[in-house]
């Protein structure tokens, strides 16, 4: 489901990828600075003519309703830097010689046309011929000598113009009356074979009658189509709302009310701002005042759109019906016009038509003889042109201004695309959105389950060689014990306090921890919610059940065997594969800091066991359910670490034995939709997801709160824990109520 992005999440993207932006900034001015240095002056200067038209009086009285001085002076405006006029220029320069080849004249033409604009003075008569040139006196001379050119062409080409107008509308008056000549004797030749001099006049009422309705059905569907792209228009600004504009059209009192509220608010906060931080507690009030009559503004015009949007189609709706009705209309007039008296109506309306038009083009004839022996042009220079002082570029501030803009613009589009392409998880809004299901507990980014070697002191000496193997390094994989006040212990708690009241809606005890992938963390996540859940009071079993790739005994420094695996198939008794906490004292692991922690003897571990070949077959066995539900009456919780649900089948096996299910995401591990497959496969075969753990969450993520990165909150909780044994929280149920002791 697609969501909008607030003005906060983008600026954190901006802010997320900020050297994207940074850079496209910076070699956007690099490029803007060198291109303004590297470009030469350009200097502009400009002549002015007059354009008079000289009229007899009989070309008065004949383009007294038809003369358009705008067509004129467009005409003149083209010819003042047309082709003629440049190539004689040019031949004065001596950039051409007379005659010159295609070839050679029209690169020179154009080159010089490049430098070259002539417009007209707004409401006059008069031409602005402006010239650019890397000269000041070049453009000058440039500008004067096109100047009088033009004046030259004009006066010699202008009873041309004149004589060709004559000949072009003498050529289609010849044409016309050849048409108006065919469509009569065709019309003649008709009435002569179907005996039929004229329509009778029942027949001329339904003609009449058809060509009102024909026209009328044209107009509805113009106006339509005029509906539509109207509602069209409307439905466009509904879903972008843009304020400024939507005031101003719309023209609702109420809502210019509400908009002139916002701009007062507006003011009052621009005016504070010199005097007032954004945490003062009055410019946090103006701040909301802003932002409730903004929302109150966009809801009103969206009221008003919306009316109108369905105005629009209510109109539509009609004209529709209108248009429906004149089809019809005009059909059943069509079938009452016998096909003889129809073929006669349109050969009459085709005379009609050609005489016309043919008496159009006499007039037409007679006004260019008229032109041709009265009229006359003169083309006048009024100013001409000086060589200008200062150039016109290139103006470096503003080309350094518009690349620096030009950069910041495009290096946040580049930002937003790098973003949109990226599949990892940006939120923890991203992630409830996608999965439907809570974020339970975003544990900080720290090293765990680091490898390091044994060596041998010299001075001490050590049993074992000095190659000894690796080894887990458990202090790093156990924050909950070994640094208890620490942000990720912090994090395992605040999952151990969700789970809780997760638990009292149902009477919970069994829940499954699985990932999509692998090494996203999620035995170190259950192992510390273990320790947290046995801290509580709580009597807590961890069960091993990833029988492919165990790593739940590394983590506590216990045998892997026996286990699950060997108590599944009789090998071992329960009471011999569940380590206690007497077990894991005498195992690998220093548990000296762990002693002081009260409520830790309430923790048992059953690791995976001998790995067995048929993994699946001992999940799915009786055996299995049997062991759980003797397990359930014995602890008060229980938390089962299982296989990735991807590669492998075993959690989706075990998680509808559980009464709910926790996945685990590592941001940035695997793509998202890696996560979401993984939920997809668990909602599919029923079982209950509950939410989600974020592994390796950084800082800088988006939605995480900052109390988990303070200091100061770190160091005070650490003092407390190297204090005497400080009681823990437990979040318990007193008479139906939620308590915390």
């Amino acid at each position: 489901m697609h969501q909008d992005l607030s003005i906060s999440e983008y600026w954190h993207v901006l802010l997320k990828r900020k050297w994207t932006v940074i850079f496209t900034t910076a070699l956007f001015s690099v490029f803007s600075v060198a291109f303004a240095l590297m470009q030469p002056p350009v200097y502009k200067t400009a002549a002015l003519v007059r354009v008079d038209q000289q009229k007899t009086v009989m070309n008065m009285l004949s383009d007294l309703m038809r003369w358009s001085p705008g067509e004129i002076m467009s005409t003149e405006v083209e010819m003042a830097q047309g082709p003629i006029v440049l190539g004689r220029v040019a031949e004065e320069l001596g950039m051409l010689k007379k005659n010159a080849p295609e070839e050679v004249f029209f690169p020179v033409v154009s080159a010089l046309r490049s430098r070259v604009n002539a417009e007209r003075v707004e409401r006059t008569n008069m031409i602005r011929i402006t010239v650019t040139s890397s000269d000041a006196t070049e453009a000058a001379r440039l500008a004067n000598l096109i100047a009088s050119t033009y004046k030259e062409v004009s006066a010699e080409n202008k009873s041309q113009d004149v004589r060709a107008s004559r000949e072009f509308v003498e050529g289609q008056l010849e044409q016309s009356r050849a048409k108006l000549r065919e469509a009569e004797e065709e019309l003649r030749e008709y009435k002569e074979i179907n005996g039929s001099m004229s329509v009778d006049s029942e027949t001329q009422i339904t003609l009449e009658r058809l060509n009102t309705f024909e026209a009328d059905l044209l107009a509805a569907r113009r106006e339509k189509e005029k509906l539509k792209a109207d509602l069209d228009l409307v439905e466009r600004r509904r879903r972008d709302i843009n304020i400024e504009r939507e005031v101003g059209e719309l023209g609702s009192p109420p809502l210019q009310r509400l908009y002139d509220t916002l701009l007062d608010t507006r003011r009052s906060i621009t005016s504070k701002q010199n005097t007032h931080t954004e945490k003062n507690p009055e410019m946090i009030s103006l701040r909301t005042d802003e932002a409730k009559t903004a929302a109150q503004v966009v809801s009103e015009v969206s009221k008003l759109l919306a009316v109108r949007a369905s105005e629009l189609s209510r109109q539509i709706e009609t004209v529709s019906r209108t248009e429906q009705e004149l089809a019809s209309l005009v059909g059943r007039e069509l079938e009452r016009i016998p096909d003889k008296d129809l073929e006669l109506s349109r050969l009459t309306r085709e005379v009609n038509v050609n005489e016309e038009l043919y008496l159009m083009l006499s007039r037409e004839h007679k006004e260019a003889q008229i032109k041709e022996i009265g009229s006359a042009s003169e083309v006048t220079l009024v100013s001409p042109a000086l060589a200008p002082a200062s150039p016109i570029k290139p103006n470096k501030q503003f080309t350094i201004v518009i690349g620096l803009a030009l950069g910041i613009m495009l290096g946040c589009v580049a930002a937003a695309l790098v973003e949109s392409f990226d599949t990892s998880i940006g939120a923890v809004e991203d992630i409830e959105r996608l999965l439907e299901a809570p974020v339970l507990a975003a544990v900080p980014r720290f090293s765990h389950a680091l490898k390091q070697r044994d060596f041998k002191l010299p001075f001490i000496g050590s049993l074992k060689k000095q190659s000894a193997p690796e080894k887990f390094d458990h202090s790093k994989s156990l924050p909950t014990i070994f640094s208890p006040g620490s942000a990720e212990a912090e994090a395992y708690k605040h999952l151990r306090t969700n789970l809780q009241f997760d638990r009292l809606k149902e009477n919970k005890k069994v829940y499954l921890f699985s990932s999509s992938g692998s090494q996203e963390g999620k035995s170190v996540t259950i192992a510390n919610l273990a320790v947290t859940l046995a801290q509580s009071g709580q009597r807590t079993l961890l069960l091993g059940c990833n029988m492919r790739r165990p790593t739940e005994y590394k983590i506590f420094g216990i045998n892997r065997k026996p286990g699950l695996s060997d108590v599944l198939i009789g090998a071992a008794p329960l009471r011999e594969a569940v380590h206690t906490f007497a077990d894991i004292v005498l195992g690998e692991m220093n548990w000296e800091p762990a002693l002081k922690l009260p409520g830790i003897d309430n923790l048992d571990i059953l690791p995976a066991g001998t790995l067995p070949p048929n993994p699946s077959e001992l999940i799915e066995s009786q055996r299995f359910d049997d062991l759980l539900n003797s397990l359930r009456k014995e602890y008060d919780i229980i938390l089962i670490d299982a296989p990735p649900a991807l590669p492998v089948t075993d959690a989706l096996l075990l998680g509808p034995k559980a009464d709910g299910a926790v996945l685990v995401y590592k941001l940035g591990h695997l793509p998202r939709r890696a996560l979401i497959r993984a939920k997809k496969l668990m909602d599919g075969i029923g079982i209950n997801v509950v939410g989600i753990v974020l592994n390796d969450v950084r800082p800088e993520f988006h939605g995480i709160a900052p109390i988990y990165y303070s200091k100061e909150y770190t160091r005070a909780t650490e003092k407390a824990f190297d204090s005497a044994t400080m009681p823990q929280e437990q979040v318990i149920e007193v008479n139906g109520e939620l308590k915390e002791t």
